[in-house]
């Protein structure tokens, strides 16, 4: 419920800020111009990033706003736990990518992505930045699957567990960052202009 009046929120100071029907907020508006452009131009650079924190929004707002039983329902189907990926494994891998349990979480992510995936979009580009990121995502639920899986097997953990939800977005955001990472220390590319 927060995350809906913080929504809620945001979007009433939007409108007073651009309604001409408040002229003592003038000067206010004058300063914030600049950084109107700004911010519209960053978020701008980097679609896959702010699209997918659109949709995780939305989900999450949904997550949010339901019944406790549908919330947990809702979550639960969408889960990368072992039943899920053994029943329907390519459902389950998509879907999960846009679910978060929490808005706190929503929060969290926004910043991680606005300061590593947006960068890394910029540099790369949208396409790859979405691939890099599905793989990431894939790659990270299969290999913690397949960790529970062996726990289970070798009774280092309880069964139970394994029907748990497995949080694999930090795993994709972190191939991301490695994938930045390593930029840092390759030379950096530059575009080549032929002249005729």
């Amino acid at each position: 419920m927060g995350l809906l009046i913080l929504i809620c929120a945001v979007a009433l100071l939007v409108h007073i800020e651009r309604s001409p029907r408040w002229p003592r907020l003038d000067p206010w508006r004058m300063r914030l111009r600049p950084w109107d452009r700004r911010i519209g131009g960053y978020i701008r650079s980097a679609p896959f990033t702010y699209v997918f924190l659109f949709v995780l929004l939305i989900t999450t707002w949904v997550y949010q706003t339901s019944r406790p039983s549908i919330a947990r329902s809702l979550l639960l189907e969408r889960s990368t736990n072992l039943h899920q990926l053994g029943h329907d494994p390519m459902r389950v891998l998509v879907a999960s990518a846009f679910w978060l349990s929490g808005s706190w979480e929503l929060l969290v992510w926004l910043t991680l992505f606005s300061l590593v995936l947006a960068p890394v979009e910029r540099w790369i580009g949208t396409a790859r930045t979405a691939l890099v990121f599905a793989l990431g995502h894939a790659g990270a639920t299969l290999l913690t699957a397949a960790g529970l899986w062996l726990a289970i097997r070798y009774e280092v953990c309880l069964r139970s567990e394994a029907d748990e939800r497995t949080c694999e977005t930090a795993a994709a955001t972190g191939s991301l960052a490695s994938r930045e990472t390593a930029a840092l220390r390759a030379p950096a590319r530059t575009e080549s202009v032929r002249v005729r």
